[in-house]
C-alpha cells in the first residue's frame, strides 16, 4: 500500500497549466469561505462559482497527470495467517468480566448485583477487554520486535507537542461551560456516597453512559475541582489520536503521508478546541481511528493481535458520544465488505471474524444495559434526527428539496459556514482557507488513487459523515463533525503531497523540503489562529448573556454557608447556578433572584445573620439602592477576567454578618 514518488517531467506549456489549475482551486477556495460569520447557507452564487473553480482546476490537474504516478498493489498484502491456538480459558475469563458489568448495570436477572461499585465495574470493563483481547490475539511476547527506535522517538516528540498544546493554560484560556456542567454534575455524584451504574445514561438529555465522567473524576482527584480538572481526560484522549493516526495513515498510504497527517492533527484548531473541552466528543475519534488503524495493519500483517485489537477498539466507540457509535461501525462493515468483494483476501477472513467478534463482546455490555433499562439503543438520534413526520411530509409531498437541503447543508458545513452550536463559533468555518485547498487536493488525490484500500477508506468515511449529518435536524453544527476531524487532516496531507508534486516535479530539488515547510507554516498559521483570534472572538461569542460562570469563580474560597445571590434575568437558571457551584466551591447556598424579586424579598428571604455575596448588572441602580438600604458591604469589585466584556461581568457586593445591619 506504499506509493512511490512522481517521476514524470513536464514542458514549460504544461508546468504554467498545472500552476494555472492550482490558483483556481485557490481562488474556488476563497470563494467558498463564510462571510461575515455565516451560519447558514444564503445566496448560492459564490458557493457554486467557488465549486465550480475548484472541480475545473482539480480535473485539470488530474487529467494533465495521468498515468505520471505508479501506485502501489491496490490489494491487501497479508502474511500467513497464524497457527498458534487461541487461549480459550482467557476469552472465557474476559466475557465472564463483561457479564458480569452487563448484569450489574443492566439487571435483567434481578437486583443482585446492584450495589457493585462502579469502581469494581470499571475494573470489569479493562479486565474483561483485555483477556478479550490476550486469549483471542495470543500475542507472541518472543518474537515481538520494537519499531525503529528513531521512528519511535519522533513520534513521541510529536505527541509531546501535541499534549503541550492541548494543555497550555488549560484553566483559564475558556473560563466557561461549554455544555460541560452534565459531566461536572455526574463526577460530583461519583465522589458522593452513591454506588452508581457506570454504563447507565447521564441522564435523559445527555444519554451518553457514565464511563467519560468516572475518568473525570481521576483527573478532578489529581487537579482540582477546576477547568482543568475536567477537561484533562480530553487532553489525553485528543493526544493519544495523534499517534493512532500516525499508525493508520502510515499502515493506509505511506510513511510521509503519517508524517504530515499526524502534524496536521496536533495543530488543527478544531480538534485542539474539543480536546480542551470536558465532553465525550474527542473519545469518538481516538477509538475509530484506533479500530481503522489496527485491522489495516491486520490486513498487513494477518496476525490475530492486530485484528483483535481492532476489533477491541471498536467496540469501545460504543461506550462515547453517539455519532462515533453509529458511524465506525458501519465505516468497517463497508470498508471490508468491498475488500471482501473486490480483492477477495481468503486467508484475512478468520482474523476479520475476529475483529468482529470482539467487537460485538467489548460493545454487548452497553446494549444489554440499554435493554435492561427498556431505553432507546439510539437515545441521542430520537432526540435530534430527522423525525417520522419528516418523511412522512416528504413523501406525502412528492418533494426531495427538504432532504437535499440537509444534504448539501451537511456536504459544505465544514467548509463554507460557521458553527452555530456554541461549542467552536468563531468566525470561519471548521477548515480555515489555507486547509481547505490541500482538502479538496486531498480529495482529487483520492480521485487518481481510488483503486487503493486507503483511497477507498477515506471516500467512506466522508461519504458516511456526509450522508449520517443529512439524517439529523441540525445537519452544520461543529460537534456533528468530530468523527471526522482525522479524515480532513488525513486529506490535507495527500493534498499537500499532491499539489506540490503537481508543479514540483520529481526532477526539481528539495521537494521533500518544500512540502515540509509547507506543513510547518500551515501549523503556525493554526495555531496562532486558534489561541489568538479564534479564542478571543470565541470568549465573546459564548458570553451570550451576563457571566454567571464568572460570577461564581470570584467566590471559591468563601466562608461555608455564605449566600450568593445572582441578581439577574439574563443568566443562567438556578439550578444551573447551584450545580455549578456545587463543582468549583463546597458550603455555598446559591440562588438567582430577578431584581424585582430581591426588591420584595430583602428582610424575609436574607437574613442578615449569615453573609451574603450580591452579584448585580453594572448598571442595576435599583437593587443598589435595595442593597444599601439593608445592609452594610464592602466596596464593589469587579472581575479581574479581562476574557469578560465589561458589560457581560457582573458587579459583586459583600455583605459579611459581622459589620452588622443597618437601621
Amino acid at each position: 500500500m506504499k506509493s512511490s514518488s512522481m517521476t514524470d517531467s513536464i514542458t514549460p506549456a504544461r508546468r504554467w497549466l498545472r500552476f494555472g489549475a492550482l490558483a483556481l482551486m485557490a481562488l474556488g477556495v476563497w470563494f467558498v469561505q463564510p462571510r461575515d460569520g455565516q451560519r447558514a447557507r444564503g445566496d448560492p452564487a459564490g458557493l457554486v462559482a467557488g465549486l465550480v473553480l475548484v472541480a475545473v482546476g482539480g480535473v485539470m490537474l488530474l487529467l494533465d497527470q495521468r498515468g505520471g504516478e505508479q501506485e502501489s498493489l491496490p490489494k491487501p498484502a497479508g502474511g500467513s495467517p497464524e497457527n498458534h491456538p487461541i487461549y480459550w480459558s482467557l476469552f472465557a475469563a474476559g466475557a465472564i468480566m463483561l457479564a458480569l458489568l452487563a448484569e450489574a448495570n443492566g439487571l435483567i436477572f434481578g437486583t443482585l448485583l446492584s450495589g457493585v461499585s462502579h469502581h469494581v465495574q470499571f475494573v470489569l470493563l479493562v479486565g474483561g477487554v483485555t483477556l478479550v483481547v490476550v486469549g483471542l490475539g495470543r500475542p507472541q511476547w518472543r518474537t515481538w520486535s520494537w519499531p525503529d527506535r528513531r521512528e519511535a522517538l519522533l513520534v513521541l516528540a510529536l505527541t509531546g507537542a501535541a499534549l503541550l498544546l492541548r494543555a497550555w493554560r488549560l484553566d483559564d484560556t475558556v473560563r466557561v461551560f461549554v455544555d460541560e456542567l452534565n459531566f461536572a454534575s455526574v463526577v460530583d455524584l461519583f465522589e458522593g456516597p452513591e454506588r452508581l451504574r457506570l454504563l447507565e445514561p447521564m441522564n435523559y438529555i445527555v444519554t451518553f453512559p457514565r464511563l467519560y465522567p468516572y475518568l473525570q473524576t481521576w483527573t478532578v482527584d489529581l487537579l482540582g475541582h477546576n477547568f482543568a480538572g475536567l477537561r484533562a481526560v480530553s487532553v489525553l484522549l485528543g493526544t493519544f489520536t495523534i499517534p493512532a493516526l500516525y499508525l493508520l495513515a502510515r499502515e493506509s498510504f505511506d510513511r510521509q503521508t503519517a508524517w504530515l497527517a499526524a502534524a496536521l492533527l496536533a495543530v488543527f484548531p478544531p480538534h485542539l478546541h474539543f480536546s480542551r473541552l470536558g465532553i465525550n466528543n474527542i473519545a469518538d475519534p481516538l477509538f475509530g481511528v484506533l479500530a481503522l488503524a489496527f485491522l489495516a495493519r491486520g490486513l498487513r500483517t494477518n496476525r490475530r493481535l492486530d485484528y483483535a485489537l481492532a476489533g477491541a477498539a471498536l467496540g469501545l466507540t460504543q461506550y462515547f458520544y453517539e455519532g462515533g457509535r453509529l458511524v465506525y461501525p458501519m465505516l468497517v462493515v463497508l470498508w471490508l465488505g468491498i475488500i471482501v468483494l473486490l480483492w477477495r483476501p481468503w486467508r484475512h477472513l478468520p482474523g476479520l471474524l475476529m475483529t468482529l467478534m470482539t467487537a460485538l463482546a467489548v460493545a454487548a455490555p452497553l446494549y444489554y444495559t440499554l435493554l435492561g433499562l427498556g431505553a432507546s439503543l439510539t437515545p441521542r438520534f430520537d432526540q435530534v434526527g430527522l423525525h417520522a413526520d419528516f418523511w412522512s411530509r416528504l413523501a406525502e409531498d412528492g418533494l426531495i428539496k427538504p432532504y437535499g437541503d440537509h444534504l448539501v447543508d451537511a456536504l459544505v458545513a465544514p467548509f463554507h459556514l460557521v458553527d452555530s452550536s456554541g461549542f467552536y463559533l468563531g468566525e470561519w468555518a471548521l477548515l480555515l482557507p489555507v486547509m481547505a485547498l490541500p482538502v479538496f487536493g486531498g480529495l482529487f488525490v483520492l480521485a487518481r488513487r481510488w483503486r487503493s484500500p486507503g483511497s477507498l477508506l477515506l471516500s467512506l468515511w466522508l461519504l458516511l459523515t456526509i450522508l449520517g449529518n443529512s439524517l439529523l435536524a441540525k445537519s452544520t453544527l461543529a460537534t456533528r463533525y468530530v468523527i471526522a476531524f482525522p479524515l480532513y487532516v488525513m486529506l490535507a496531507a495527500l493534498g499537500v503531497q499532491g499539489l506540490i508534486r503537481a508543479v514540483w516535479p520529481a526532477g526539481w530539488p528539495a521537494r521533500r523540503a518544500l512540502i515540509g515547510l509547507v506543513v510547518a507554516a500551515l501549523a503556525v498559521v493554526q495555531v496562532g489562529y486558534y489561541f489568538g483570534p479564534h479564542l478571543a472572538l470565541f470568549n465573546v461569542q459564548v458570553r451570550d448573556r451576563m457571566d454567571g460562570h464568572d460570577a461564581l469563580l470570584r467566590v471559591i474560597g468563601y466562608r461555608p454557608g455564605t449566600h450568593v445571590h445572582l441578581v439577574s434575568t439574563q443568566v443562567f437558571s438556578d439550578s444551573y447556578a447551584r450545580d455549578l457551584a456545587a463543582y468549583f466551591a463546597d458550603g455555598l447556598v446559591v440562588d438567582v433572584v430577578a431584581p424585582q424579586e430581591l426588591a420584595r424579598g430583602v428582610g424575609a428571604a436574607f437574613p442578615t445573620d449569615v453573609d451574603h455575596v450580591f452579584f448585580l448588572e453594572p448598571d442595576d441602580r435599583l437593587s443598589l439602592e435595595v442593597l444599601r438600604a439593608r445592609f452594610t458591604c464592602l466596596p464593589p469589585q469587579v472581575t479581574t477576567n479581562a476574557d469578560v466584556p465589561p458589560e457581560k461581568a457582573f458587579v459583586l457586593y459583600y455583605a459579611p454578618c459581622c459589620l452588622g445591619e443597618t437601621p
